[in-house]
């Protein structure tokens, strides 16, 4: 119970700021998005490969505590991997919800490499295409939606911890009226971070952005 209410809550708050004003604190937003794809990442390794079936056992919380930290620190520091990690945990997110509404959510393994596919095919667009603030505005609102939505369930006790072996969108994806929340927050979040910054750029004075 604490488990699912602990996650549950990071995962509202950090979705709320992500969904609706994820570009204009980028930088900070990221580096939390960045810990909990990590530690979710983190444990679906752990499910799929250390046998574990849920988040009661310490290896997956230390693995995933390990990750997401390494992760938020990479993401806060350094601008290229902070836009990469973006893309890459919702294209993870995305992936794993694919696998799962393929009838494939049961098997752990499938779900980890359907998100590493969509995870590396997403920060590749989001790094080499130059719609950089579209593409991270569209990030931040799936992502954040997601996160809200998942988040909610949990605190709520209408999904258990067990779910997250599906990913951060697949425990609600074919689940009415969920999936249809997950996307009218996503229209709104889009709409709202246009609409609030017009004349707002996410600064790139890190570091590796000098130097490249």
């Amino acid at each position: 119970m604490t488990e699912r209410i602990i996650i549950g809550l990071v995962a509202l708050i950090i979705g709320l700021v992500l969904c609706f004003a994820g570009y204009r604190f980028f930088r900070v937003i990221i580096a939390l998005w960045g810990f909990l794809t990590g530690f979710l990442l983190g444990e679906q390794l752990v499910i799929s490969y250390g046998g574990a079936s849920n988040l009661n056992g310490a290896l997956p919380w230390i693995v995933g505590l390990v990750l997401g930290v390494i992760l938020a620190l990479l993401a806060y520091t350094l601008y290229q991997i902070a836009v990469a990690i973006l893309g890459a945990g919702v294209g993870y997110a995305l992936g794993t919800a694919i696998v799962s509404a393929l009838g494939y959510g049961n098997n752990a393994n499938a779900v980890l490499i359907g998100g590493l596919v969509l995870a590396v095919i997403f920060a590749l667009v989001i790094l080499f295409f130059h719609l950089v603030k579209l593409l991270l505005i569209i990030n931040t609102a799936l992502g954040g939606a997601g996160s809200i939505v998942l988040g909610w369930l949990l605190v709520m006790n209408i999904i258990q911890v067990q779910s997250l072996n599906t990913g951060m969108i697949g425990p609600f994806l074919q689940k009415t009226p969920w999936n249809v929340i997950w996307l009218i927050l996503v229209v709104i979040g889009i709409i709202v971070q246009v609409a609030t910054t017009r004349n707002h750029r996410v600064p790139t004075n890190y570091a590796p952005a000098r130097a490249a």
